[in-house]
């Protein structure tokens, strides 16, 4: 069984930097059954076994694969290990947060998450009702909230009561361990929600939004090699960007930080499709706010095109890069058409990626009407 644990470790740590878990954490689950084998009431393999599912359940869910069955077994693992020991608080905590990857994966598939990150809040309310102190339950907690006030702020709810919840909880991991880099990345989630709730109901987020950039930088300077707060630290500069933009004041520098935290994040995790395709989003916008200014956009949109080889590398099937590359090509066809250069070549790509959008899923609104657009100006 520690040979199995020392293999889940490297797992754990090989996720944690960008790297492939898969091998580690196959060995270790292989070890925690040679355990189970000998010994069928291991609760400690039985426990080990979920961990090593729920950290494959998040690579999986974070490198846009199918993690379902991962969360599922992990939990399964958890609930059996809480069977045996109905007082084993580090198990309560770890079935918490598989519910909580399962409400992440499913808010990634654009699916209603609440019914999973409810489960998750219970779980970790029940680990501190049982260990008041027990390490990281408090940040997990923090998580939870801030997940609970991203499904509620998506419906239009006010998020605040979540979130002030979120920042305490997240408080308190960090008196209990300052350089949590988790809690202050809760942190920065936290204040980024904040901001985007002030943003759309007509207040500034530029305190939040700072703030937030504040925890991010704060996490990267104990471990820089975070992707995630690396890409949510962009995040924020590209959230300003857009309401800057709302308010017609130029977004020109905060844009420039964005594509220089996505690619920053892009360094760190090569294999993170967020940092891709948000870097072709933020270039999109930078070259369009320059065309705007009658300065010259291509190497953005070249730069996030690029961006868009890499998100089509890492999922091929992926349509928000596809739409996006389909965008870009149209945005720099538009630029060499005003500038009486040769469009067509642009033009011809842009068609060409809305159309395989439309054959991996018919009617696409987004695709359907930019393909009209452009066809409509080839036909010019």
């Amino acid at each position: 069984n520690a040979w199995a644990s020392s293999w889940i470790a490297m797992g754990q740590w090989q996720a944690r930097r960008g790297g492939d878990p898969r091998e580690a954490l196959e060995r270790g689950r292989a070890g925690c059954r040679e355990t189970l084998a000998l010994d069928p009431g291991s609760i400690a393999a039985v426990h080990n076994e979920g961990t090593a599912w729920a950290v494959l359940g998040q690579w999986q869910s974070e490198h846009g694969q199918d993690a379902k069955e991962a969360f599922e077994r992990a939990i399964a693992a958890f609930e059996k290990a809480l069977s045996m020991d109905p007082g084993y608080a580090e198990a309560a905590k770890d079935l918490g947060s598989a519910w909580n990857g399962i409400a992440e994966w499913r808010r990634g598939r654009g699916e209603d998450f609440r019914e999973a990150i409810e489960k998750a809040i219970d779980g970790y309310r029940k680990v501190l009702a049982l260990q008041p102190r027990c390490p990281g339950a408090d940040t997990r907690l923090s998580g939870a909230l801030w997940s609970l006030a991203e499904w509620q702020s998506a419906r239009n709810e006010d998020p605040r009561s979540a979130l002030e919840e979120a920042q305490a909880r997240a408080a308190a991991g960090l008196l209990l361990n300052p350089r949590d880099t988790h809690a202050l990345t809760i942190q920065g989630n936290a204040h980024a929600t904040l901001g985007a709730y002030q943003s759309a109901h007509g207040m500034d987020p530029a305190q939040a939004y700072q703030a937030a950039c504040s925890a991010f930088d704060k996490a990267l300077s104990i471990d820089a090699r975070l992707g995630m707060a690396a890409l949510n630290r962009a995040g924020m500069h590209f959230r300003h960007a857009q309401w800057l933009r709302d308010r017609e004041e130029d977004p020109t520098a905060e844009l420039e930080k964005a594509v220089a935290g996505y690619e920053g994040a892009l360094a760190i995790d090569p294999s993170s499709l967020a940092a891709a395709s948000n870097l072709a989003s933020a270039c999109g916008f930078l070259g369009d706010t320059r065309a705007s200014h009658g300065d010259d956009p291509v190497e953005a949109y070249r730069k996030g095109m690029a961006a868009c080889e890499v998100a089509g590398g890492i999922a091929p099937t992926y349509l928000d890069a596809i739409i996006a590359r389909a965008n870009l090509c149209d945005s720099l066809g538009d630029w060499h058409a005003k500038g009486g250069e040769d469009f067509k070549e642009a033009y011809e790509e842009a068609v060409s990626a809305y159309e395989k959008v439309l054959s991996l899923r018919p009617g696409e609104p987004r695709a359907t009407s930019g393909l009209a657009r452009v066809r409509a100006k080839l036909a010019r």
